[in-house]
Order: structure tokens, then C-alpha cells, then sequence
């Protein structure tokens, strides 16, 4: 692939790795570019708000792995991050998911096995506690009827609060009784 090709920041398929341009061109790609295209790659298949919630991650991630070139990250390098995680009082649960998510990265990159699964911190499931009738029942009957209106949409639909947030009245079919998921280009929002 031509040098100006490579340097273009596309979005590419799920399924193709990021580092494209050949072996001696990844074994010189530095971090900040390497998380400049990944952040790009997200931006144009999920979303502005996704890329920065990802980015503060990356950041985070280079305050603690200094390491200027990409192919130059090694396990220890990993395995200190996540030790920097417990020492500022993260939970395991959480430690996983950042870890989950830089390896994902690598990954995108060609940058195989790490760490094992072994390394990863590990975490007990924790249950979700579901209201039952009688506390729905008791939620509707305290609050005000906006409220109850609100509480009653969200219950009946199952929609999540940012469908609600990007709902226009073109989403509601009142004859019929169907509320559509779609997506709205305009505010830069996808359904799910």
C-alpha cells in the first residue's frame, strides 16, 4: 500500500488490522499515531462521544507507559499499568475493562498475547437487583404525574435515556403504538 494511503485516517472494517502498512512501517509507529487512528477509526464507526471516553483512557495509559513506539510496550509495561489502576483504589471489575480495552487496541494493531487471560485481574458478577411490582407500583403512585409520565414511557418502551434524548415525534406511531429506534444523522446519534 503506498506511504499516503497508510497516512490517511479512514475508517476501516472490524475485521482488518489497523497497521497496514507493512512490517518495518509498524515496527515505527508511534504510540500517539497509533491512538490518533484507532480515535478516528472510532469516531467514523461509533461515535465522537465513544473516541473520548477512549482517549482519556489512552492517556491515562501513557502517563504510566512511556514508551514512545508501539511495538515497544511489553507485558511488564501492561502489568504495571494495572498495578498504578489498583493503587489509585479501582476495582477489579474496572481494572479488567481498561486492560480489556488497551489490549483490544494493541490488537488492532497486530500486537498479539501480552498478557494472558491468567493476567487480568479477576472479578465476582455482581447480581442486578430488579424492582419488583410492588415497588414499581409504590414509584408510580409518589411521583408527580410528569413524572409517573416519564418513569411509565421508559418502563413500557424498554428504551435506554439516550434513545429517549434523540426521540423525535417521527420515532411515535400513536395509531399503532409503536415507538422506532432510528438513528438521527443530523445530531451525529446512531441507534444501537
Amino acid at each position: 500500500m503506498p506511504k499516503a494511503q497508510f497516512q490517511q485516517a479512514q475508517p476501516l472494517p472490524k475485521s482488518r488490522h489497523l497497521c497496514t502498512g507493512g512490517r518495518s512501517r509498524f515496527r515505527r509507529l508511534s504510540v500517539a499515531s497509533a491512538i490518533a487512528a484507532y480515535l478516528a477509526d472510532i469516531r467514523a464507526r461509533q461515535s465522537v462521544r465513544a473516541a473520548n471516553r477512549l482517549e482519556w483512557l489512552f492517556n491515562d495509559f501513557r502517563r504510566s507507559c512511556r514508551k514512545r513506539r508501539l511495538r515497544a510496550i511489553t507485558r511488564q509495561d501492561l502489568i504495571a499499568y494495572m498495578t498504578a489502576l489498583r493503587e489509585r483504589g479501582l476495582a477489579d471489575r474496572t481494572i479488567f475493562n481498561r486492560m480489556s480495552t488497551v489490549l483490544s487496541f494493541l490488537r488492532s494493531f497486530g500486537i498479539e498475547g501480552p498478557l494472558s487471560r491468567q493476567d487480568l485481574p479477576r472479578y465476582t458478577q455482581k447480581s442486578v437487583d430488579a424492582y419488583s411490582e410492588a415497588e414499581i407500583a409504590q414509584l408510580l403512585r409518589a411521583g408527580s404525574t410528569k413524572s409517573r409520565a416519564i418513569f411509565g414511557f421508559f418502563l413500557g418502551t424498554g428504551c435506554r435515556e439516550q434513545e429517549v434524548a434523540y426521540m423525535t415525534w417521527n420515532d411515535l406511531d400513536l395509531e399503532q403504538r409503536i415507538v422506532r429506534i432510528t438513528a438521527k444523522p443530523q445530531w451525529n446519534w446512531k441507534a444501537p
